[in-house]
């Protein structure tokens, strides 16, 4: 009948667990995360061996590795080991406003957001509008809570034939005020309902900074920047981009658009002869964080709405691409995500929500 092991003394035992340590630390196999989990690299410990010493030293001396580190100093922690990167749960994807609830287990969501295109509904003008903007980033969250998901909103209205603002896209939680929104991709400004001149274009959303002005092509993303010309003698340019702290400014000189407003595009101006005399109708202004201006009229012109703005302020790791004028593809073509038919000019807005865990790259 064979005896049991004789326990080791005080002394045995601590030596024990300093060689149990150096093992650990010459063979590069163990790191402390911010739970105090411990991975392995896979280098020259197998998993049976490694997971055998790691048993044993938490059940014979019940120490973890911040343990080890207190009762020996001279062991080197090894950050540069290892690196987290997300695991991905299952993405949902949103083409109008609902609500979404982060599942079990996950501990964040990614966002990709897209703006909605102006518009446009004459004389082929759907082409001048504003794209929308591209937005993406993460929002750490614990299972269970809840996201508004918003669409097409804040559109700035026009009249008759001209091309209503875009609506933006956003995240928030509880009630919808621009305090409460995490993220926005801004949307394009409408355009005319004439082509031919850039003064008839819608501007572009933008992911950051100002967005677009209307009636401003490719030329300018300041507000209010630039008349293109004048008609007996009174200036007529394009309603001015929301920006990060006030909406785009209205223009006009008969009659005069309305300045974009927080999550509100502005509304277009409509010259009263133009209704019966010129049939011309300016393009209102983009939905987003502020919104962008509607544009004006004078007589026998008239400009498209100012873009919308972004917001990244909710999010880390934001990052995003700008809409542009007068453009059918907006930003963010490139990712993962992106579908076409939505954000271009004449399109509605489009969300994809991403739930993920952060693993351990070993």
């Amino acid at each position: 009948m064979s005896s049991a092991p004789k326990p080791r003394t005080a002394q045995e035992n601590t030596e024990h667990r300093k060689n149990l340590a150096v093992s650990f630390y010459q063979n590069n196999q163990v790191v402390q995360d911010p739970r105090n989990q411990v991975v392995r690299r896979a280098s020259n410990l197998p998993l049976a061996s490694f997971n055998s010493y790691l048993r044993e030293a938490q059940t014979e001396a019940n120490l973890g590795i911040t343990a080890f580190r207190e009762t020996y100093p001279f062991i080197t922690p090894l950050p540069s080991l290892y690196s987290k990167r997300k695991n991905y749960g299952t993405p949902t994807a949103f083409i109008t406003s609902a609500t979404y609830s982060v599942p079990t287990a996950a501990e964040g969501i990614e966002v990709h957001l897209w703006g909605g295109g102006g518009k446009g509904v004459l004389n082929g003008a759907t082409s001048n509008a504003g794209s929308g903007a591209y937005v993406r980033g993460d929002i750490p969250a614990a299972p269970g809570t809840t996201f508004n998901v918003i669409l097409n909103a804040g559109e700035g209205p026009t009249w008759g034939y001209g091309g209503k603002g875009g609506g933006y896209t956003g995240i928030y939680r509880g009630a919808n005020v621009q305090s409460n929104y995490l993220a926005i991709a801004g949307g394009g400004g409408g355009c005319t309902n004439k082509v031919g001149g850039s003064e008839h274009v819608g501007g572009g959303a933008t992911w950051s900074g100002t967005a677009w002005q209307g009636g401003a092509g490719p030329l300018s993303r300041s507000t209010n920047a630039n008349p293109f010309g004048s008609w007996g003698g009174t200036w007529y340019i394009g309603g001015g981009g929301g920006s990060q702290t006030q909406g785009g400014s209205g223009v006009g000189s008969n009659s005069q658009s309305l300045a974009g407003s927080a999550l509100q595009g502005g509304s277009a101006s409509v010259h009263p002869n133009n209704a019966q005399s010129y049939q011309l109708y300016p393009g209102g202004g983009g939905g987003g964080y502020f919104g962008g201006a509607g544009g004006s009229d004078t007589y026998d012109f008239q400009t498209g709405g100012g873009g919308g703005s972004s917001y990244t302020g909710g999010l880390s790791n934001a990052s995003g691409e700008d809409g542009a004028p007068a453009s059918a593809v907006p930003g963010g073509t490139k990712t993962q995500y992106y579908i076409p038919g939505y954000g271009g000019s004449g399109q509605n807005g489009r969300a994809v929500v991403v739930p993920y865990t952060m693993v351990f790259d070993v």
